[in-house]
């Protein structure tokens, strides 16, 4: 019976010093192994959410330029016709207030880049001359001024790339603007 007791205890203490092994070895090995695919999980969704964050802010930026794209297209002349309407407006406006008004467009030219595929750009020059100007027509200075105030801000996107007047100080006998017309691309310029 002390053989079948001590078999016993034998395996007994054999099974315990085998766990305690399979313990030290899962303490020494595995442990650290588990923390690092631990850090590695910790890092994965931490990336992961810096990616969603990152989409979230794309979407956002994605409608900011497609909000802005869209009113760039708003302010741009709706083709080649509505260039001209707005030369003849230029010229009727311009006759009211007493000055011959002359838009001339040149060859139109590609839209910088992101606009290129899209828009063109219509070089004008636009001669003004005062009509019929008596002795008391001093101050044309500052309805020349205020009409092309009007032209530049009615709500197409024109650039000014300059303007020269000529006169002899109290009063101007010519002045040419040079303009930048922003076209919607799709029809050809014609004179």
């Amino acid at each position: 019976m002390k053989s079948k007791h001590l078999l016993a205890r034998t395996l007994l203490i054999g099974l315990l010093l085998l766990s305690i092994g399979m313990l030290a070895w899962a303490l020494a090995v595995r442990l650290p192994e588990i923390n690092r695919i631990r850090e590695a999980n910790q890092k994965a969704f931490r990336l992961q959410d810096r990616v969603e964050q990152l989409e979230i802010r794309r979407s956002e930026l994605q409608t900011q330029v497609t909000n802005k794209m869209s009113q760039a297209f708003s302010q741009m002349f709706d083709g080649i016709p509505a260039v001209r309407d707005w030369y003849s407006a230029m010229t009727k406006e311009g006759a009211k207030s007493g000055f011959q008004v002359t838009p001339s467009p040149s060859e139109p030219s590609s839209a910088p880049s992101p606009f290129q595929e899209e828009a063109l750009i219509v070089p004008t020059t636009v001669q003004i001359q005062p009509v019929g100007e008596k002795p008391e027509d001093v101050n044309r200075h500052s309805q020349l001024v205020t009409m092309v105030k009007g032209w530049l801000t009615h709500g197409k996107r024109i650039e000014m790339e300059g303007m020269t007047v000529k006169g002899d100080g109290t009063r101007f006998s010519a002045a040419t603007l040079s303009l930048r017309l922003w076209v919607e691309q799709g029809t050809e310029v014609t004179q």
